[in-house]
């Protein structure tokens, strides 16, 4: 069965839901399997798998947000390092942090002028009147 989505489709916001059962689905799976190796890691390739289901997001949506399509490399340096912890706890801040970008995803990026725009535009239109404009 192939499911084919249209652009107004992937635009909606029933969406992001995905990017967090990705990543905390990811978590489970390998907290519940501490013992087993191969599902180990799953935890860390749900906040893979769900960075990279992001900057998808951010890529079609009418604004780009940079912070959002570069998650993947964020993911990629922050658990191939051996620097880094790779412990649940890293798992679990980065897939908050994934949780809290796809929220800012949607309420910023959504649209191509954003709330803040217009409400500045408004604010400039009001205060510029005819007597301040040379002639």
């Amino acid at each position: 069965m192939v499911i084919n989505f249209s652009q107004d489709e992937l635009n909606t916001t029933r969406f992001w839901v995905i990017v967090p059962i990705i990543s905390f689905g990811g978590i489970v799976i390998s907290i519940l399997s501490q013992t087993i190796v191969f599902l180990s890691s799953a935890g860390i390739w749900g906040c893979i798998i769900g960075s990279c289901f992001l900057a998808y997001l951010a890529y079609i949506k009418p604004k780009k947000d940079i912070v959002s399509l570069l998650t993947p490399l964020y993911a990629v340096i922050i658990f191939s390092n051996p620097d880094f912890s790779r412990e649940i706890l890293t798992q679990i801040l980065f897939a908050a942090s994934l949780f809290i970008l796809v929220i800012r995803l949607n309420l910023r990026f959504s649209t191509k002028d954003s709330r803040e725009n217009k409400k500045m535009n408004e604010e400039y239109e009001g205060e510029v009147t005819d007597e301040e404009l040379p002639s």
